[in-house]
């Protein structure tokens, strides 16, 4: 297609493309109760994605009765390709300088990244997008650019394949039908618990870019791109106006309200994102429109010229300034060099790499130079993939599945925070030798957990005898309902049941009702707080503390108080435990079920870092002494020893 032929640049869509970018770059920043679902950013590009492609292709079949594929998929990578390039060279160079922990990641994700298949790469080697532990991976924000690189690929064949059989009608009709059966696909594998298959498999989150798709379909007839509409339908454009405001708050909306663990999202809600974005897609295809014109601004535009940029390099900037484990915002300073540097190298990347791609055509010389430049660049990137092999050669790349985090250190040791967690289950083991015998039985205890739990389960068995224990890593909250029915079921629930959920996602009031309501039999139920530096934990701390003091058979263990003033405790992803940290945590569970647990042996109560005194405002270690407790009500009783039982704090 020449570039005559091509649609004229939409100002709006520029200014809906810094909208979306500011809402992603919101949501990575960790910026709390504001862009909790900033991701839904990505769903507005897939959206002007799919209408942009579907409208030219259509165009140009509409001129010239065929679509050039080789000039088509030439235009797409010459767009994206040197700054995805370009990115990746950096990265390695710098991820290892600054971060040399991240880059055994980094090295296998290279040849995804450059294949465009990140997602499922992802998706394979069991990387979450929403319940990263630790440093999350430096190109993990690739995953978006494949989904769209694949449907680029696939979508021109098969426009021209519904073409020949078919009208532009029968488009929009395909798009639909296929933005259903991918909302179904997203809704069947999430139900299925499988979140991360749901959200980064291109089969399940394809409806922004088919949704798109269906009204470049319907604006190639309508010529609404060109100002048709509001010619011909004055107070139909103004209806479409009211509509775009409209589900631009409603986008704002589920951006502001919303999050990760919301369910309606992966049971509809991105079908709805997607077709609220289409509607504001087709608002600012009037130029004239207020939408437009509120768009046009100098900021917003600038945003939307140099979104692909900013998307490709906000990411790798808050992995390498994150002064602390997580993804839970930093504020100040840092927030502030993240930003600047983001604005430096989108403003380099745009000029230097997607400036230049802008103005080449198929008949260039440059286009000439291109497939060779191509060439080289993979060349290139084998070269780069031995490089950093290189660079890990005093180590091997830790194991790419997400695995139990068992750390716990032997008490001479415990004053640093473990660092191989292979070594972890040995590690622990040691720790349950120094300790002595238990003086309490664990025979009335059931405990759900996530990894933090399975990682000290040695431990707890060996304080505890007899105690039960069910604890996986990355569970969800979600998941408690169905799990308590079936330990129900089983015989396994016990009349105290211990919950420590809520680290890996945000806890839904609704969930945490229903489990407590099916709970409301047990004798006593504690529920130990989240101590973790994610941008959901403040929230769900709120809403247990709120909950638990609405029930009588519920106390809360205060874990986030407990350990606020003790590093110690912690490896370094700041949420799993080491073996001082595993120690304490048995103490305030057993102590808050009324247990009696011994101390742990001296050396494993150093303070951590040498001549680090502990602050005199830390809360009492619950594995060294009794803490302040709210007793149960008068109806508890037990042969144990009397219940102090309550909110350990």
């Amino acid at each position: 297609m020449s570039e005559a032929a091509r649609p004229a640049r939409i100002v709006g869509l520029d200014g809906l493309r810094g909208l979306a970018v500011l809402a992603v770059v919101g949501y990575h920043l960790g910026i709390p109760r504001a862009f909790d679902a900033g991701f839904l950013g990505v769903d507005i590009f897939f959206v002007i994605s799919g209408f942009i492609i579907t409208l030219s292709l259509l165009r140009e079949h509409e001129r010239q009765q065929h679509i050039d594929l080789r000039a088509f998929y030439f235009r797409r990578m010459r767009r994206l390709f040197p700054a995805a390039l370009a990115l990746v060279f950096v990265s390695a160079a710098l991820t290892l300088w600054l971060v040399p922990d991240a880059a055994p990641r980094l090295q296998a994700d290279i040849p995804a990244a450059f294949a465009y298949m990140s997602n499922w790469w992802q998706i394979a080697s069991k990387q979450s997008y929403f319940e990263a532990m630790g440093r999350p991976p430096v190109l993990q924000h690739l995953w978006s650019l494949a989904v769209e690189e694949q449907f680029y690929i696939v979508w021109p064949w098969g426009l021209l394949l519904v073409l020949r059989r078919g009208r532009i009608s029968t488009v929009v009709w395909c798009c639909v039908l296929l933005a259903l059966a991918s909302t179904l696909a997203m809704a069947h594998a999430y139900l299925g618990g499988e979140q991360n298959r749901a959200y980064l498999g291109s089969d399940t989150h394809a409806m922004g870019l088919l949704v798109g798709a269906a009204l470049g379909a319907l604006c190639s007839r309508a010529r609404w791109d060109e100002g048709q509409l509001r010619a011909a339908h004055p107070v139909a454009a103004g209806a479409v106006q009211a509509a775009g405001w409209g589900a631009l708050a409603a986008l704002a909306a589920l951006v502001w309200f919303c999050n990760q663990d919301t369910p309606l999202l992966f049971l509809g809600g991105f079908l709805l994102a997607a077709v609220l974005s289409a509607t504001v897609v087709m608002a600012t295809l009037d130029a004239r429109g207020s939408l437009s014109r509120c768009l046009a601004t100098p900021l917003i535009q600038w945003l939307g010229t140099r979104s692909y940029s900013i998307y490709l390099w906000h990411w790798p900037f808050c992995v390498w300034l994150r002064s602390t484990p997580g993804d839970s915002y930093e504020g100040g300073w840092l927030t502030a060099m993240k930003l600047a540097a983001t604005v430096l190298a989108s403003e380099l990347s745009w000029r230097w790499l997607e400036g230049e791609g802008r103005t080449m055509t198929v008949k260039t010389k440059e286009a000439s130079r291109f497939w060779p430049y191509l060439a080289w660049s993979y060349l290139a990137v084998g070269l780069l993939f031995a490089v950093v092999a290189w660079g890990l050669h005093d180590g091997p790349a830790p194991p790419l599945e997400v695995a139990a985090v068992r750390t716990a250190l032997p008490p001479q040791a415990a004053a640093q925070p473990a660092s191989d967690p292979a070594s972890a289950p040995a590690q622990a083991e040691a720790v349950a030798e120094e300790v002595p015998a238990a003086l309490a039985s664990g025979g009335e205890i059931t405990v759900i957990g996530d990894s933090v739990i399975l990682g000290a389960k040695d431990h707890l068995l060996r304080a505890l005898p007899g105690i039960t224990i069910d604890a996986a890593v990355g569970r969800q909250f979600s998941e408690g309902r169905s799990l308590v029915a079936q330990l129900r079921a089983s015989g396994l629930l016990k009349p105290i049941v211990v919950l420590h959920l809520g680290t890996n996602g945000y806890i839904l009031e609704s969930d945490l009702r229903d489990v407590l309501k099916k709970l409301s039999d047990r004798e006593q139920v504690l529920l130990v707080d989240v101590h973790a530096n994610r941008r959901w934990t403040e929230q769900n701390n709120e809403i247990i503390d709120r909950l638990a003091a609405g029930h009588p058979n519920v106390a809360r263990v205060r874990w986030s108080a407990l350990s606020q003033e003790h590093p110690e405790y912690f490896v370094q992803d700041g949420i799993h435990l080491t073996g001082i940290g595993i120690m304490a945590l048995t103490g305030a569970i057993g102590r808050a079920a009324g247990l009696r647990i011994p101390d742990p042996p001296p050396a494993a109560r150093m303070p951590h870092g040498a001549g680090r005194a502990t602050p005199a405002s830390a809360p009492m270690d619950a594995a060294s002494g009794p803490a302040e407790v709210e007793p149960l009500p008068a109806h508890q009783e037990g042969d144990k020893a009397p219940s102090p039982a309550g909110e350990t704090s």
